[in-house]
């Protein structure tokens, strides 16, 4: 039951055209390029949430908080004066 090479090579050819020209439709562009700008912009909206809420936040923080290495008592004082801040 082996296909001729011929008939492989003619299918390819023809999948090969309509998959060019659905390519090519201006529609399916605009979608894919508007999907990589929003999938960029979330990205970029995770990593500043992310950052203002495990490193940043000053009462849970990794810099900040009281767990963290306590950067903010150490810029103000004390916890009580950089709460208060």
């Amino acid at each position: 039951m082996s296909e001729k090479p011929g008939k492989m090579q003619n299918f390819q050819a023809k999948f090969t055209k309509v998959a060019g020209k659905i390519a090519a439709n201006k529609l399916l562009l605009t979608l894919r390029d508007s999907f990589i700008i929003v999938a960029a912009t979330s990205m970029i909206a995770g990593f500043a949430i992310m950052l203002q809420n495990v490193f940043i936040d000053p009462t849970n923080g990794l810099i900040f908080g009281k767990q963290g290495i306590g950067l903010g008592r150490l810029i103000s004082g004390s916890w009580s004066a950089w709460a208060s801040s």
